[in-house]
């Protein structure tokens, strides 16, 4: 088992199982958005359990608003937060 593979000693998921997960979680983001039911709490929650900031998520989904497959990619640099 690679290191990368194991769970978080916080509990979070391994980095491969956050990065196989962005792409359904920006679709179900942007399903909610789509219902006008999306909110700062579902984003949040988004961005913890996928190991990334909040900003990140609303990048993500400005990203997928504008190229639907930007949902399914995966750019290291996008985990870049400052």
């Amino acid at each position: 088992m690679k290191d990368g593979d194991a769970i978080r000693p916080d509990g979070g998921l391994p980095a491969a199982s956050r990065t196989a997960l962005r792409g359904p979680a920006v679709r179900r983001l942007l399903a909610l958005r789509a219902g006008k039911k999306l909110t700062a709490v579902h984003v949040r929650v988004a961005a913890d359990a996928l190991g990334v900031s909040e900003r990140t998520v609303w990048r993500w989904l400005a990203a997928a608003q504008r190229d639907e497959t930007a949902a399914a990619r995966f750019c290291p640099a996008d985990h870049v937060t400052f």
